[in-house]
């Protein structure tokens, strides 16, 4: 019997035209359906289950179907049918590798679907707030992702290594005016400590808020401000005073009752008493050095956009409870799909033991000599998907296309990748 009876569905196969000018090629390359894909408000990329090489546009799919898998499947059905003449046990035919793998790989799929649909169904109400929580998720990531393109830069956040530094202004104000405070004839060590520590407070409560106020200035009274920035602003500015007033003349009294004080020491045993704008103006200015740092720590560590923080702290909020939820569902299922994947591991295993066993027959070594002429031709096929893909994501990129991917992790079902994501996944053929 002539070879090219024998093969004659991987030689139509292989003898396919893919030359960029032939027709199937020109049918591809469309770039009607380049311009109507690239401008699609929604496309859902192809199944990982199936015949069809996995994540390509409907009309990739389209194509593939129509043009390569009519002649593909024959020739990939010839190989596999030459194969199972391999086998020196009748009862057991040999099968082409690849294809035996591809099966248990999209059994594996559907097993962990199955497994993930019964789980919902047993789960509904848990599931409900899980799509719940993904809608804010989503959400708070748009707004998020909106502000950030704007700016064009990440926000400034205000953790703990802020306030402690805040603290340290109030610590320092402490420091400054304890023996002033302590000296007082009302007070006793406690009740100094007690005051001191207000005083101390309220300054730097105040370099806080007069910092906000000035790194927010523009956003609060800018061009695009809105109604109640201002409001919100002038609270700030009113708070900040009123704490620095209430330390300056917290301050002026202790350190004016210290003055009289030596005054009167100095009168009584003589001597020089005390310069008043040394002592009391001297001590202001110490106050109103430390209110300054407070300004500027308060001024560095603030973004001039007060809600892009916010955006920020809503993203990850929403994210925390969105993903907490769903590794509490996904645990369910965790024994379920270990018991999946060492199933699918061991057929996998005892499938490439077979073919090792057959390696040596005549019929296996014609059959894989078929194999690859067919992957050689299987190779163009690629390179023209990518083609396609590469002139795709040019045109998906200038146009708000969503590119939406199957994803069974996520509780949809699907997930929405950009255009250059795309660009980065490799295609390769399948031999179901």
């Amino acid at each position: 019997m002539k070879k090219k009876n024998v093969y004659k569905n991987v030689d139509a196969y292989c003898n396919l035209d893919l030359r960029p000018d032939s027709k199937i090629i020109k049918s591809l390359m469309s770039q009607r359906a380049l311009n109507r894909e690239g401008k699609t408000a929604d496309l859902v990329l192809s199944d990982v289950v199936g015949s069809a090489p996995s994540n390509i546009t409907p009309h990739m799919r389209n194509w593939f179907n129509s043009n390569i898998e009519r002649l593909r499947k024959p020739a990939l059905d010839e190989v596999n049918n030459m194969l199972a003449k391999a086998s020196p046990d009748s009862n057991v035919g040999g099968a082409l590798l690849e294809r035996k793998i591809d099966q248990i790989t999209d059994n594996q799929v559907i097993s962990k679907r199955k497994a993930q649909k019964q789980n919902q169904q047993q789960n509904t109400s848990q599931y409900s707030i899980l799509e719940e929580n993904k809608k804010s998720y989503e959400e708070s990531r748009r707004m998020y992702d909106r502000r950030r393109m704007e700016l064009r830069r990440e926000p400034k956040m205000i953790g703990k290594l802020y306030w402690l530094m805040i603290a340290f202004v109030g610590l320092f104000e402490l420091f400054i005016n304890f023996a002033a405070f302590n000296g007082l004839e009302m007070t006793t060590q406690f009740t100094a400590t007690g005051s001191v520590a207000i005083v101390a407070m309220l300054l730097a409560l105040s370099s806080h808020y007069i910092g906000t106020f000035i790194k927010e200035f523009q956003f609060r009274f800018g061009d695009r401000s809105r109604e109640g920035d201002r409001g919100v602003a002038y609270r700030q500015l009113a708070m900040s005073m009123i704490g620095l007033f209430i330390v300056l003349g917290a301050v002026w009294y202790a350190r004016a009752d210290y003055l009289n004080g030596k005054i009167l020491e100095a009168s009584m045993m003589g001597g020089k008493p005390p310069s008043y704008i040394s002592t009391i103006g001297g001590s202001l200015i110490q106050n109103l050095g430390v209110w300054v740092v407070g300004i500027i720590i308060a001024y560095m560590w603030h973004d001039s956009d007060p809600e892009f923080p916010e955006l920020r702290k809503s993203r990850d909020y929403h994210s925390k409870n969105y993903r907490k939820l769903e590794q509490e569902l996904s645990s369910k299922l965790e024994k379920e799909y270990k018991r999946i994947d060492n199933e699918a591991k061991n057929q996998i295993t005892d499938a490439k033991h077979f073919d090792t066993s057959i390696s040596h027959e005549a019929y296996f070594l014609e059959a894989r000599n078929q194999f690859d002429r067919l992957s050689s031709q299987d190779a163009t096929v690629i390179g023209m998907l990518q083609q396609y893909q590469s002139e795709f994501v040019e045109i998906s990129s200038e146009n708000e296309t969503v590119i939406q991917i199957i994803d069974d992790s996520n509780v949809s079902g699907k997930r929405e990748i950009t255009p250059s994501e795309f660009g980065s996944i490799q295609f390769s053929l399948k031999h179901v």
